[in-house]
């Protein structure tokens, strides 16, 4: 599907003129509207038992475990690069070992939000308003603790795509990747090996409309349908689907046979093709994930 896509695509994408890192019409440079993607957002009917699957059986390092009491609520773990955020599935039943999650967000941490949504106007590229989240602050005191900007021409239903802003009051997310990575480095990756989350997955029922959003968001993509971001995350896949949806992740371990040991071991057996393993979605909740070296 993507190589057919490709020509069109790419003359589509040479339609939109100028993107980030290059002079506009007028002489300026625009800036950069995303850094990199800051955490993928997951829901699950059994969020607890996804959470220790990947924090547990897997060994990816905790980044936070919120609950109250017995009742989970969130969840989050480094993947390397990126965060992996853990959700109750809004309205589902809560039957724990017997879960189901799919992939319902993608959050990407911003450039100074008051240039981004500058240069959100100037690309037209459509969002709600800022939505700050007011709570307590580390020092005690009450304010914002993160901002999010929902891009409401690329989110679908099941599949919310939007920037978000920490407060340096409440937290520095670079620094919080880098302590995650060398946790997760000095357990030499944990189960499987895992050095980081290369590519998100997403389809589309019309790939190549949205293959122009996604530019004017990202900027020209590194070759048909694969768009880099600024610094070290993931970088984003875009296919051809039934759907507007996250379908899978990319992991990059340091040895595919290790991982595959593991996985017999634990009776989450893989399916192994060339150059790469897809983990058994009845041991991920139904999550696709794939292994490559």
């Amino acid at each position: 599907m993507i190589c057919r896509l490709a020509l069109p695509v790419l003359l589509l994408v040479s339609a939109l003129g100028p993107v980030a890192g290059e002079d506009s019409d007028d002489g300026r440079m625009r800036s950069h509207i995303v850094r990199q993607v800051d955490h993928i957002v997951v829901e699950s009917d059994d969020p607890a038992g996804l959470f220790r699957f990947f924090s547990r059986t897997l060994g990816l390092p905790q980044a936070w475990l919120a609950a109250d009491g017995d009742t989970f609520q969130t969840g989050g773990v480094g993947a390397g690069n990126v965060t992996l955020a853990i959700l109750p599935a809004a309205g589902a039943a809560k039957t724990a070992g017997k879960g189901r999650a799919r992939y319902t967000g993608l959050a990407f941490e911003p450039y100074p939000l008051a240039d981004a949504l500058r240069e959100l106007k100037v690309r037209g590229i459509p969002h709600l308003p800022p939505d700050p989240a007011i709570g307590p602050l580390p020092g005690g005191d009450t304010g914002t603790l993160w901002t999010t900007v929902a891009l409401s021409s690329l989110s679908r239903p099941g599949m919310s795509l939007f920037l978000y802003e920490t407060s340096p009051a409440y937290l520095n997310p670079r620094i919080r990747r880098t302590q995650l990575a060398n946790r997760l480095a000095l357990d030499r990756g944990g189960a499987l090996g895992i050095r980081r989350v290369a590519e998100v997955v997403v389809t589309a029922v019309d790939p190549e409309a949205r293959a122009v959003e996604w530019t004017r968001l990202l900027g020209r993509p590194k070759t048909a349908g694969v768009w880099n971001t600024v610094m070290a995350g993931p970088s984003i896949r875009l296919s051809g689907g039934g759907a507007d949806r996250i379908r899978e992740l990319v992991l990059e371990v340091s040895s595919l046979e290790r991982a595959r040991a593991f996985l017999e071991q634990e009776g989450v057996r893989g399916k192994a093709e060339a150059g790469n393993l897809a983990l058994d979605a009845a041991g991920t909740q139904g999550l696709a994930i794939r292994l490559v070296r």
